[in-house]
């Protein structure tokens, strides 16, 4: 490679060589997913806000042990995080909106489990929380401030809010159940017509037309085939609850984990367990009752030796950005449109292992604000240290305001 176009190999390049014009050149030879619309001098301002984050409250006094998912709430308002001390914490802002004083509001007691909090969730139109642990869910209305337990009998793989906020899913072995806020069952689908596949997780178009979930497939019981030594190969499985037929399948890397639509319905946002990170989905089709088609568009700009771990997500006011942390301490935010890495945060006073962070999420509503849950308990809630605004992306294939 010709030196004026060679990429520095030391992180460094991370943080700052992108916005040099060498960066395009760069790209163009080594990126698929490069883009020649991609506005750097946009990233460079965005990236310029994104220097001036800094861990600026600490919330420490309600989880006893590791933070597996945490959520802040549409609105802003409250942020939500379960842990595996086998409770869920509700957060509330005090004072007006572009602040991150949240304090403590309420507990969500997951009792007799032995099982983590292992997923939080708002939904998307009213303030009405959703909280899971193996077989026990939770669904907690910050307008009425009253409490619903459910308690299924099997073990639950995943849950996701319908459109309406009104009523959600819960996948359990290869069930998915749609109930009311309330627990009622209102509808049960049994997806067996998978040759096999054992369904592991699942999330929802926001036109709520399409199921999408990561499925296992069996290994071959013939002796002559048989991968004692191999692991377990999945794939990402589209249904169609229009038609009530199964749809794209696509392969997967063996580690994914979580899987989430952006807020227009045009790409899927893939975590794995650890090592690779994140992958963005192109998602298109599905209109008037026609199947979806899913297409990997890239994995994040990431070097070889950083591991990442728990959930990835998206950030920005019209999901522009893809977040994730590492297991080195730091939360690592990517352009969404062109997978370029625009600024890694260090997180402070790190304590050894049991500090670690384990996931993150982001506010998109007034001033930006992100969290970080980590192995302690503990919870950093992070903005930039300046009072303006966070500049957006122009409209990208993933970051239009509202839903399909």
């Amino acid at each position: 490679m010709d030196s004026s176009t060679s990429a520095p190999q030391n992180s460094s390049f991370r943080r700052s060589y992108w916005a040099s014009s060498d960066r395009r050149s760069y790209f163009k030879r080594h990126n698929t997913s490069y883009d020649d619309n991609v506005d750097l001098h946009q990233l460079a301002k965005i990236t310029s806000t994104l220097r001036k984050f800094s861990a600026s409250l600490l919330l420490s006094d309600q989880h006893k042990s590791s933070i597996c998912h945490l959520q802040f709430s549409p609105d802003g308002y409250y942020l939500a995080s379960g842990s595996s001390d086998h409770s869920a914490s509700i957060w509330k802002l005090e004072g007006e909106l572009g602040g991150i004083h949240y304090t403590f509001h309420d507990k969500l007691e997951h009792k007799g489990q032995g099982e983590s909090v292992q997923q939080v969730a708002w939904s998307p139109s009213e303030c009405r929380l959703l909280t899971r642990s193996s077989n026990i869910i939770h669904v907690w209305t910050a307008e009425t401030n009253t409490k619903v337990e459910i308690k299924r009998h099997k073990t639950i793989q995943g849950t996701t809010w319908m459109p309406n906020g009104e009523s959600f899913m819960v996948l359990e072995e290869n069930h998915v159940h749609f109930l009311e806020s309330t627990g009622n069952v209102v509808r049960t689908i049994d997806m067996f017509d998978l040759s096999g596949m054992k369904l592991l997780n699942m999330t929802l178009t926001p036109d709520g037309q399409h199921i999408i979930f990561i499925a296992a497939v069996p290994k071959p019981t013939d002796e002559e085939f048989k991968w004692s030594k191999c692991k377990l190969e999945k794939r990402i499985v589209s249904y169609n609850l229009l038609t009530n037929t199964i749809g794209h399948s696509s392969p997967i890397m063996d580690r994914a984990r979580n899987l989430v639509v952006s807020r227009n319905g045009k790409t899927l946002l893939v975590s794995y367990e650890n090592e690779h990170p994140p992958e963005l989905w192109a998602v298109s089709g599905g209109e008037n009752g026609a199947d979806l088609d899913i297409s990997l568009h890239y994995a994040c700009d990431a070097d070889e030796e950083v591991e990442f771990t728990g959930e990835a997500c998206y950030g920005g006011s019209r999901d522009e950005f893809v977040i994730c942390a590492t297991k080195i301490g730091t939360i690592q935010i990517w352009d969404m449109k062109s997978g370029y890495l625009l600024h890694s945060l260090q997180t402070p006073q790190l304590r050894g292992d049991k500090a670690r962070i384990t996931g993150v999420a982001w506010r998109n509503i007034n001033t930006a604000a992100l969290a970080s849950g980590h192995g302690d308990g503990a919870i950093f809630v992070w903005r930039a240290n300046t009072q303006e605004k966070l500049p957006s992306m122009p409209k990208t294939m993933g970051s239009e305001h509202g839903r399909s």
